[in-house]
């Protein structure tokens, strides 16, 4: 029987953390109004707006919810549930390595997709601030920080995402 000590609740109850999270859903208003114009112009930008406003409301909702001590709590009850527990360390350096590699490849096709949608080009640059801020995260929880072990950096690094994806949809 696998044990998962979790609950829903508010997950970052500070002042930043619900900026934050008021950020993330005034970024998906954004995208979505994004969204509308380019689908008015029939402009290929449409999908990637709509693509990002999903994001963007995905990551909102985790900001709060804490998903990802779910996530981990799963993980930890399975490993343990398995036998393999005492090789925890190992398996969370190869899915650093693997999220790595993954967020480097979304962040490649994101590079090719600025490329030719210019529109884009400004939030998509947030998007990419966003997957450095979800890797960093996800390393910290694993005690394989990337970066400074910082909440103002971590707030500026998630913020600094948000704000650029939501200027971008400006120029639509």
């Amino acid at each position: 029987m696998l044990s998962i000590d979790w609950s829903p609740g508010i997950g970052d109850p500070t002042w930043i953390g619900w900026i934050t999270t008021v950020a993330y859903f005034v970024g998906v208003a954004m995208c979505i109004q994004a969204f509308r114009r380019a689908r008015v112009n029939r402009r290929s930008s449409a999908t990637s707006w709509l693509m990002l406003g999903i994001a963007l409301v995905l990551l909102g909702f985790n900001k709060q919810l804490d998903l990802q001590i779910l996530l981990m709590e799963i993980g930890r009850s399975v490993a343990q549930h398995y036998g393999w527990y005492e090789q925890r360390r190992t398996i969370q350096e190869v899915f650093i390595a693997m999220l790595a590699a993954t967020l480097t490849g979304v962040a490649v096709v994101v590079l090719i997709v600025s490329r030719r949608i210019r529109e884009l080009r400004l939030s998509l640059i947030g998007v990419a601030v966003l997957l450095l801020f979800v890797l960093e995260r996800a390393a910290t929880f694993h005690h394989a920080p990337i970066l400074p072990d910082s909440d103002w950096l971590n707030a500026a690094l998630e913020l600094g995402g948000i704000v650029l994806v939501a200027v971008g949809t400006l120029l639509e």
